[in-house]
């Protein structure tokens, strides 16, 4: 029992080390949804095929004519860059390493993993 109770201590001693190195890392990071895939297969395949994983689509010209009358916008325009739609169509937009355009952060494009799990590097560090 004396023994349970000395492992036991050690272990809440060890955990309490490592959420104090994490509370003293870096800020945590966005790595994008395919950071994921890994552990999470179902989930991505899933996801991809999902309005979340395609909602940049929706934005260009001429596509999801339907969805995009229905929200009174114009079918015809590019909304791809605005920042109305990108707040809502990205991860992390207007946040530190979060989405900023499709050239620089394409892999943090659509409603990704991190828009309601939070930046992936704290995951990533968890389960290491």
């Amino acid at each position: 029992m004396k023994h349970n109770m000395i492992n036991a201590v050690r272990v809440a001693i060890l955990g309490l080390g490592v959420l104090a190195a994490g509370a003293l890392s870096a800020e945590p990071n966005y790595l994008g949804s395919k950071s994921c895939a890994g552990c999470h297969k179902a989930e991505m395949q899933d996801w991809q095929r999902s309005v979340h994983g395609k909602a940049m689509e929706i934005l260009v010209a001429g596509k999801r004519s339907g969805a995009k009358h229905k929200a009174g916008l114009d079918p015809d325009k590019d909304y791809s860059k605005d920042e109305k739609c990108l707040k809502c169509h990205t991860t992390g937009f207007k946040q530190k390493g979060g989405f900023v355009d499709m050239n620089s952060t394409p892999e943090l494009a659509g409603v990704g993993c991190e828009s309601c799990h939070g930046p992936a590097s704290e995951y990533r560090e968890i389960h290491k």
